[in-house]
């Protein structure tokens, strides 16, 4: 497989999109969790808030309903940015950059756009869509652990299950062909990797572990 046609992608662009979802992803906002990212196909946005130094934005949901300005109407812009300058306010802390918006503008910018979604409870409740230049000066801040965002990651564990406890002249009696009928849920343990194992009931069909109640200390 030749890999001859990929896009060149220019140095300071690279880490611009390296840099700022990973800055972003994270943060907290108004209840919510943020979550930035590259989109393949951007949304189709008409008018962005245009800023110094060839920063954009673009406002798309604000209280989960549409918010793209269909029109360069000055009072439903000037209402739609304060309803979104909690979100701004946190992009700005998060990269170390200033987002004044200056005009309306029509015209796309040319710098690559990133996805900035505040999310609650999973759902998208206010979303911009930022453009920055490759050679705007960053000074990203570590934004803090959001255990929220990992819900996809897999980790490798293994599930043993105690075998059932039958009579020496019972086991004896089993033959080829024969069915032990076990209850649900099973006494199992679970282990992790670098994790004490986890002693609890297991079932089968649902796939579904449940930690057995650690003991309450007396005080």
């Amino acid at each position: 497989m030749k890999l001859d046609r990929l896009p060149r992608l220019d140095p300071a662009e690279a880490r611009l999109r390296e840099t700022v979802p990973a800055a972003l992803s994270g943060r907290r906002c108004t209840g919510g969790t943020l979550v930035a990212h590259i989109p393949a196909v951007p949304p189709t946005v008409r008018w962005w808030y245009a800023c110094a130094e060839g920063a954009a934005f673009a406002i798309l949901l604000d209280g989960g309903r549409d918010a793209r300005l269909l029109t360069d109407d000055g009072p439903a812009a000037a209402e739609a940015l304060e309803a979104c300058e909690p979100l701004l306010r946190e992009i700005e802390l998060g990269l170390g950059i200033a987002l004044v918006p200056e005009r309306l503008d029509e015209t796309p910018p040319l710098a690559p756009a990133i996805d900035v979604t505040v999310l609650h409870a999973g759902a998208a409740r206010q979303r911009v869509l930022l453009a920055l230049p490759p050679g705007l000066a960053l000074h990203p801040a570590a934004p803090e652990f959001a255990p929220e965002l990992l819900g996809a990651v897999g980790v490798r564990v293994a599930v043993r299950i105690a075998g059932p406890r039958l009579a020496p002249h019972d086991a004896a009696a089993l033959a080829p062909g024969d069915l032990v009928l076990l209850g649900t849920p099973l006494a199992a343990t679970l282990h992790v990797p670098g994790q004490p194992p986890f002693a609890g009931r297991f079932d089968p069909a649902a796939a579904h572990f449940v930690p057995a109640c650690p003991p309450l200390r007396s005080l």
